[in-house]
């Protein structure tokens, strides 16, 4: 049986300067800094929407292009940044089953009302955001500059 490549989704994102791709609260350099609360939603809801083994890519487009190519410092920044996502997902769930198992020996078999929707439910959800962060930290990441819209002629 052939075995099929996932799909991959494109994004993109307009900025103004690179600056505003990044948390401007964070003090740490650019490549570890978080990214800006509005590019991480958009980012992160959008990448929900496709199955977790999707692969992405995100292009970016800067108004005020700096002098020196911003795209290694962008996709470093972004891989970076997703990874965190990911190992703090990874950590949510670890902690979600030690809670699910810790009720289950406290309440035993007669008190499922905790124990039961953890283990059946609550975490799946963590698991496919942990994909989806895992796979953004792999996005493919592009910066070109980005274009003035073409004006319309009346």
């Amino acid at each position: 049986m052939k075995k099929r490549h996932p799909t991959v989704h494109q994004s993109e994102l307009r900025i103004g300067r690179l600056a505003e791709l990044f948390n401007s609260m964070d003090p740490t350099p650019f490549r570890h800094r978080d990214l800006d609360r509005d590019a991480e939603e958009v980012l992160e809801s959008w990448a929900l929407e496709f199955p977790q083994e999707s692969r992405f890519r995100i292009v970016v487009h800067i108004e005020q292009m700096p002098p020196d190519d911003p795209a290694p410092l962008v996709a470093e920044a972004i891989r970076n940044y997703f990874d965190y996502k990911s190992v703090l997902a990874r950590r949510s769930l670890r902690l979600l089953l030690i809670e699910g198992r810790t009720s289950l020996l406290i309440g035993g078999w007669g008190a499922m009302w905790r124990p039961l929707p953890i283990f059946l439910y609550e975490w799946w959800p963590v698991v496919r955001k942990r994909r989806v962060y895992h796979n953004l930290g792999r996005a493919g990441v592009h910066v070109l500059p980005a274009r003035a819209a073409p004006q319309l002629r009346g």
